[in-house]
């Protein structure tokens, strides 16, 4: 954007040493330095609202939400996406794409888990879960999708609803990833198998 700072029209010369100045002169500096300040002041609490910043403002937290905006021709390194390493669930639970890309969580019962938060439409968005049982024997997880319609892989034998958590061992349970992924916004939810890790 064009800033309004207008320098250019303070008279840096102004008041000529050894004369006897207009006091206009001063009127028409300090009258540009005020409104310079004032516009400073606008396109500064501008910049705080809407940039980027690696780092907390002063006396402020940091929240570096884009709202949906794009990231155009874009080099990235070293970047890595949101885990939410979770609780022992023993209940029916929605599980929020916003809470994180990999989200694990262990099974201590029958359950039913509901997939919801997915962003707009036109957006690709994916969701591992990593699910881990408690110990205490098989668990069957329904699976559901915030619409209701979830598409699985034919070739994984799970048929995307009802899932046998196999409780192996106590002492080192196997963890179960599955992925699911949409880019309707959520109306249609793929997901696969991608194995039982011991």
């Amino acid at each position: 954007m064009a800033s309004n700072i207008n320098s250019a029209a303070v008279d840096a010369q102004y008041p000529v040493a050894g004369r006897d100045n207009d006091t206009q002169g001063f009127r028409d500096n300090f009258s540009t330095i005020k409104n310079s300040l004032a516009a400073a002041k606008e396109e500064i609490e501008d910049l705080q609202s809407k940039a980027v910043l690696k780092d907390a403002l002063t006396d402020s937290e940091i929240n570096n939400n884009l709202a949906g905006s794009s990231i155009i021709d874009a080099n990235l390194e070293e970047t890595t996406f949101n885990a939410n390493l979770g609780p022992t669930y023993s209940e029916s639970q929605q599980i929020f794409f916003s809470t994180g890309h990999y989200q694990t969580f262990i099974v201590a019962g029958d359950l039913t888990i509901t997939l919801t938060g997915w962003p707009a439409e036109s957006r690709y968005a994916s969701l591992r879960l990593e699910i881990t049982p408690d110990g205490t024997g098989e668990k069957q997880i329904t699976f559901q999708n915030q619409s209701g319609l979830l598409k699985t892989d034919g070739n994984s034998g799970w048929n995307g609803a009802n899932y046998i958590l196999t409780d192996n061992a106590a002492e080192n349970p196997a963890q179960t990833i599955l992925e699911f992924w949409t880019a309707d916004g959520g109306a249609t939810v793929f997901a696969r198998y991608l194995g039982q890790f011991a």
